[in-house]
């Protein structure tokens, strides 16, 4: 295991089969999931692009009763679609925005 490529086969082994509960489908906009100590989980979405906007759906494992983006005062609600089968909500961002839905 601490040779490179065995590293490297390791953790394409793992991540291959590890089920993410968040992305991007098409990998345009940068997501992170966090989970607060309350048990709230909040996903992070960023445009990592500083110069155009993009547009992506963010595909969810398990569908939540309701996204609320908390980029907006008080929170607006984000409608769930679904693609492939999975639960999502279509984000749009201007260059180098960020927002953070809550998953309720």
């Amino acid at each position: 295991m601490l040779q490179p490529a065995a590293r490297e086969a390791l953790l394409a082994s793992v991540k291959a089969r590890a089920a993410e509960p968040a992305w991007s489908h098409e990998g345009r906009l940068e997501v992170v999931l966090r989970q607060a100590e309350d048990g709230g989980q909040y996903l992070c979405v960023l445009n990592p692009d500083a110069e155009a906007a993009l547009e992506d759906l963010i595909c969810l494992r398990q569908a939540p009763k309701a996204v609320l983006d908390l980029g907006v005062a008080g929170g607006a609600r984000v409608p769930l679609t679904v693609v492939e089968g999975q639960p999502a909500v279509r984000l749009r961002l201007y260059p180098g925005e960020g927002t953070v839905l809550w998953l309720r």
